[in-house]
């Protein structure tokens, strides 16, 4: 993820949030200058300890709620995850698209795919890059070309 946060532009805005038992703030959505960058690489370096008991829920909450905050024509979440998407973490990611009209794209990181799952929302809602070996960067680029083709 740090090497995907110097692609950010500075006129786009980004926020970080990790989740794991509760949202962790990595950084609040603001736009893209060299200094917020720098920061938000500097607390993904040394901040984030996953457990691997993910509220899913809570951290889509707490990033719709932010998002809603801004005035700006395109918006989008780019949720990477390692862990299994269960049949309720869909609907909270169904449900967050919907009510928000934000697209969202997942990036799962994990030796099994959970496509059945996530076909609606791919389907409907953003997108989905099942990624079993090396790096989510490719998948991050591709994301962020689309998002500036919109």
């Amino acid at each position: 993820l740090t090497a995907f946060v110097p692609l950010v532009k500075a006129t786009e805005y980004l926020g970080v949030v990790a989740f794991d038992q509760a949202p962790f703030l990595i950084a609040r959505l603001s736009l893209a200058t060299e200094g917020h960058k720098n920061q938000i690489i500097k607390r993904l370096q040394h901040s984030v300890v996953p457990t691997g008991k993910g509220n899913l829920p809570a951290a889509l909450n707490f990033v719709g709620t932010e998002l809603s905050k801004l005035d700006v024509k395109k918006k989008q979440i780019i949720l990477i995850t390692d862990n299994k998407i269960s049949p309720e973490h869909t609907e909270a990611l169904k449900e967050l698209a919907r009510s928000n009209s934000i697209p969202i794209a997942l990036i799962e990181k994990a030796s099994f795919s959970n496509v059945a799952f996530m076909r609606p929302l791919i389907e409907k809602h953003g997108s989905y890059h099942h990624v079993t070996k090396g790096s989510i960067l490719p998948a991050l680029k591709k994301e962020l070309l689309h998002f500036r083709s919109k």
